[in-house]
């Protein structure tokens, strides 16, 4: 079954919402590092009630790739630190993945692969059912390539 990808339906910007109080509430952190591209680093936390988090930190400017004439035109882009809230039917999906994927404490690299380097990948779940971690390029888990591909369109959103 594929997750529908449905970024404008599950992002509300800017709503100020916190998670519970003391932290209680199960979470998911997605973490991606990339150097070659902008941003390179970036973290999205979830909360299962919605509420969530979105960090992003820029590659420092390598010189010679600007695209402007005059350094005052320069695009750059800026860190990015902001109240998010993911919606159905995503957020319903990532915590049922986490959970059947014994809340990320799986091996979830494909071992022995030979593929290109398309970012650091890291999902973690923490709640009181469970704790884990996984840490990945490439994965053979479809399941898992499908959430990871739905939280970068939604950093990519963002």
């Amino acid at each position: 079954m594929m997750l529908p990808i449905l970024i404008t339906a599950t992002l509300a910007f800017g709503l100020g919402q916190t998670p519970a109080a003391g932290g209680t509430s199960p979470a998911i952190v997605f973490q991606f590092e990339n150097p070659q591209l902008q941003p390179a680093t970036y973290s999205i936390e979830i909360h299962e009630d919605g509420s969530g988090h979105y960090k992003s930190m820029p590659a420092p400017p390598t010189p010679g790739t600007t695209i402007a004439s005059d350094p005052a035109d320069e695009i750059s882009p800026l860190p990015q630190d902001r109240a998010m809230r993911i919606g159905e039917p995503l957020r319903t999906q990532l915590f049922a993945l986490a959970r059947s994927h014994h809340f990320f404490a799986i091996a979830c690299e494909a071992p022995k692969s030979h593929v290109a380097f398309t970012g650091k990948k890291t999902l973690t779940y923490s709640g009181t059912d469970g704790r884990g971690s996984c840490t990945f390029n490439y994965s053979r888990d479809e399941a898992l390539n499908r959430v990871v591909d739905q939280l970068e369109a939604v950093a990519f959103t963002l």
